[in-house]
């Protein structure tokens, strides 16, 4: 009988779960682009992006964020097919937000 056990400190998504994950979500007040690069989901900013790792639960968080701090992205893939994301972050200065997106197009 064997148990395969993995000891690594990061978690693999699949690249087919990545590309699942990336393009153009939307909600009322904003509109955020993910994309794929090197095996990861980015945030697209005015430069190129922020990378995000995958921490497990459908959940990426911002590397290297001090102790009490965090920026993560988590996706839910809703009964009706649809996918929705949800950033939530807390920054230095008490800085914080919420805020839930739909996927519109890859």
């Amino acid at each position: 009988m064997n148990f395969d056990v993995s000891l690594a400190k990061n978690y693999a998504v699949s690249p087919n779960g990545l590309d699942n994950l990336v393009g153009t979500y939307s909600n009322d007040k904003s509109e955020i682009v993910l994309i794929k690069e090197n095996g990861a989901v980015w945030l697209k900013n005015e430069v190129f992006g922020q990378p995000y790792e995958y921490v497990g639960k459908n959940t990426f968080q911002f590397p290297c964020m001090p102790e009490g701090l965090h920026d993560t992205l988590t996706f839910e893939i809703l009964p009706n097919g649809k996918i929705e994301g949800r950033h939530e972050f807390l920054y230095e200065n008490n800085q914080h937000g919420k805020a839930t997106y739909w996927k519109i197009k890859k």
